[in-house]
């Protein structure tokens, strides 16, 4: 199995090589209209474009699409399973315990879709839109924006997540807009 994971993006990236020098000539034609799109910046020093048509890239997009929901159902599954044996075990723990193992396994799902909705759907929805050619001036500028967003929610998802956390903060903000009298 740890060869497959070894092996599988290696013939991926390997693939895409292939795809990338096997058309050297069509660089030339691409750097002339990334020059002409104004949201790139002149005097471009050096970049890869390539046609999403030509079979090699679809499978290594294919290769991708696939490889994250792979990954994100054998994260579910897993979670889905740890959290069955800790409801079977619930009656061994003491009520702090299991309050203590409620926000952790909250806290923690949570922080695994903060990267799906912040990374992977934004990037999924720009290469979907290069994958059926489409050009919307400013929307990869827009979808990369919302990627600057999780070193913000990821810690905002732990605050709010977890009990103390949440308390001591929201004591902190009372204190500071309580009006003495």
């Amino acid at each position: 199995m740890l060869l497959v994971t070894v092996l599988g993006p290696l013939a991926v990236i390997g693939l895409w090589i292939y795809a990338e020098l096997s058309e050297i000539d069509l660089y030339e034609n691409k750097v002339l209209l990334l020059k002409s799109d104004p949201y790139y910046f002149r005097e471009i020093p050096n970049f890869i474009s390539a046609q999403i048509q030509r079979w090699p890239l679809r499978f290594c997009c294919a290769a991708a699409y696939s490889l994250v929901l792979i990954s994100y159902g054998i994260t579910i599954y897993t979670s889905c399973k740890v959290w069955k044996k800790l409801k079977s075990v619930y009656f061994l723990l003491t009520p702090a315990t299991q309050q203590m193992h409620n926000q952790m396994t909250k806290t923690m799902i949570l922080q695994a879709f903060v990267p799906l909705v912040f990374i992977l759907f934004p990037i999924g929805i720009v290469l979907t839109a290069v994958f059926f050619l489409v050009d919307i001036p400013g929307f990869c500028i827009i979808c990369n924006s919302i990627c600057c967003w999780i070193p913000v929610v990821n810690p905002l998802v732990t605050i709010l997540s977890v009990k103390s956390y949440r308390l001591t903060v929201f004591n902190h903000f009372r204190r500071s807009f309580v009006v003495p009298t």
